[in-house]
């Protein structure tokens, strides 16, 4: 085994995840080589970072991924809901449909693409061979089981030393992957090594922000007889789910048909209330206008016994017409002063005849 090996590289990209990968495929499409390290001699199996969202998604199709990430993506049916449940198999307590709302649909109409679910392992091993077929054309190359431990950087450019992890392993298109130390030279260094990444910590750049806030445990089994019975359990929890939808739809529709009815009940009885004063009002002015102020009836009893309508008090003209014939006999002394308001004729001042008209007088 050699000790020690140099290269001399354009671009030095340090971590071998999707990231680190997606760079080296991006660079070699563009004609630029490029050496990739990985601290991990062989890849990870353990599923992990399963979402990979819309922007990530049209980066892929870009670099012309897309179909194989669809090919092994699940249907959207078995992963679009969150569930709670007691146990595998269990009762469902809660579940939450992140693909639901407004939000979704207008993301599916801003993208060509959309989100998919694929787990990082299965995602970097799609783009490591995309890499590391782009890699034979352009001059590149990935080195896996080896750590940087070294950065330095002068006007011009970097210098790293690249370690082989004591695990064992060492793998790469190169003679470097015998080596135990490779001493790297490149104009650029691209750190892809994650959230704990020696590049950052190296260029003195530390990580703003809270503290780890949740740790979380992974269990990693296989049980292909449970998924048929998960599969039954969804569907059973669906068809509930869509169940009690129904009944509250129909629910919302039955209040929504009383409530209308009782609106429109209410605004009928309303619509006859104000017909039924209007009429009222109508009446009562026409009543007021026949039998109020000047067209009230007066009539007098004036000399030789005549019965005579009065003019109105507003604009009297002329002389009091006669209503009766003259009463022969004796005339009476005084005048007596009749209003006609009611069918009826009342009393007034000494009429001692209740009757509408008077009776003559008796002869002398």
């Amino acid at each position: 085994m050699a000790a020690a090996a140099r290269r001399r590289v354009p671009v030095l990209i340090v971590g071998g995840g999707p990231v680190g990968l997606y760079a080296s495929s991006l660079l070699s499409s563009y004609g630029v080589p490029s050496l990739l390290v990985e601290r991990s001699a062989q890849p990870s199996t353990h599923p992990r970072a399963h979402l990979i969202n819309t922007r990530s998604m049209e980066l892929l199709r870009e670099l012309g991924v897309e179909p194989q990430v669809r090919a092994q993506t699940p249907p959207m049916s078995e992963w679009r809901h969150f569930r709670y449940c007691s146990t595998l198999l269990g009762e469902q307590i809660a579940a939450q449909d992140h693909m639901a709302g407004s939000t979704w649909a207008q993301l599916q109409a801003a993208s060509p693409t959309e989100m998919q679910h694929l787990s990082q392992p299965k995602l970097a091993a799609i783009l490591r061979a995309d890499a590391t077929r782009r890699a034979a054309e352009s001059g590149a190359s990935l080195l896996c089981g080896y750590e940087c431990t070294l950065l330095d950087q002068d006007g011009t450019g970097v210098r790293a030393e690249l370690r082989r992890r004591p695990s064992g392993g060492g793998a790469g298109a190169q003679a470097e992957a015998t080596a135990e130390v490779v001493h790297v030279e490149a104009e650029d260094v691209l750190g892809c090594d994650g959230a704990h990444s020696s590049v950052r910590r190296w260029l003195g750049l530390p990580m703003q922000g809270p503290p780890p806030l949740q740790h979380f445990k992974s269990v990693h089994f296989t049980a292909p007889d449970l998924w048929p019975r998960l599969r039954e359990a969804d569907q059973a929890a669906l068809a509930r789910t869509l169940a009690l939808a129904l009944a509250l739809a129909l629910t919302l529709t039955l209040t929504l048909t009383l409530t209308l009815t009782l609106t429109l009940t209410l605004t009928l009885t309303l619509a006859l209330a104000l017909a039924l004063a209007l009429t009222l009002t109508l009446t009562l002015t026409l009543t007021l206008t026949l039998t109020g102020g000047d067209a009230v009836l007066h009539l007098q009893l004036g000399r030789g016994g005549r019965l005579r309508r009065a003019q109105p008090a507003a604009g009297r003209v002329g002389r009091a017409a006669p209503l009766l014939p003259r009463h022969r006999g004796r005339r009476r002394a005084g005048r007596a002063r009749v209003r006609l308001r009611h069918p009826r004729v009342h009393r007034r001042r000494g009429n001692p005849h209740p009757h509408p008209h008077p009776s003559p007088s008796p002869s002398p």
